[in-house]
């Protein structure tokens, strides 16, 4: 059997049996019309309620961005920075916006290793799983891809903010310099004396000292460390005075 022949209509996109056409084109033009906005073929009385359902801008009630309400669901889903995601550490769900935040102050917490009883963080519980001091990792006939794998982890040293392969950080941890802003460095290379012109000048000093000293206190704000009662881990700025409350509740609890 041939196979019929067609023909595109070029007022609808579409292609028609040539037998058809003569038939077709009259009506697709009578009834039928593009909508400007999609190509789509469209009947003509039903254009401006296609318009209205299809391309009326409408606003996202999560982050007011204005959208198309053809592409609402998809920006619901895939681009909202307010869309509901859960954190990998705890599955509570958050706005996408507040949840790099929130995963790194919870990814901190620590709950101790069931095998070696040590204090390990949360975002590094796979990497510990792997070195626990309780024995090397052993698997039973291993892969030459098991031990690639290995060989390839990479954690991130919260110091200096370098990617560091996994097996070398502890060795890196010993000489490792805490990261330095742009805008500091920037700061130190303006006021440092051999960039002026009377080095000796107490004004160029003073200024030079209190740069370094708001440069290492902003740092220092930023720092998280454990507390060596309850092991949490908090920000340097707030670790001082909770370790006090938690050595008096520690206090406390021993003398009932």
């Amino acid at each position: 059997m041939d196979t019929e022949e067609m023909v595109l209509c070029t007022h609808c996109n579409k292609e028609v049996a040539k037998a058809n056409f003569d038939v077709h084109e009259p009506h697709c033009q009578r009834f039928l019309c593009l909508c400007p906005d999609c190509d789509e073929t469209i009947p003509r009385d039903q254009l401006e309620d296609h318009k209205a359902e299809q391309h009326a801008e409408v606003k996202c009630q999560k982050c007011n961005k204005k959208t198309e309400r053809r592409h609402l669901l998809d920006h619901k889903t895939d681009e909202c920075p307010e869309r509901l995601q859960s954190c990998e550490y705890c599955e509570l769900e958050l706005p996408l916006s507040a949840l790099l935040k929130h995963s790194l102050s919870c990814g901190s917490r620590t709950t101790p290793c069931s095998d070696c009883g040590r204090y390990v963080q949360f975002q590094h519980q796979r990497l510990h799983a792997l070195e626990c001091s309780n024995g090397p990792l052993t698997v039973k006939n291993p892969r030459p891809e098991d031990d690639e794998t290995v060989e390839q982890l990479i954690s991130t040293c919260w110091s200096c903010l370098k990617s560091i392969p996994s097996k070398n950080l502890e060795q890196h941890k010993m000489y490792c310099k805490p990261f330095v802003r742009n805008t500091d460095a920037d700061l130190y290379e303006d006021l440092e004396p051999r960039n002026m012109s009377s080095p000796d000048t107490p004004d160029v000093s003073f200024k030079f000292q209190e740069a370094k000293r708001f440069s290492n206190m902003e740092r220092d704000l930023d720092e998280i460390s454990t507390c060596n009662f309850c092991h949490l881990a908090l920000p340097v700025k707030t670790l001082e005075w909770h370790e006090k409350k938690c050595e008096l509740h520690k206090h406390l609890s021993l003398s009932q």
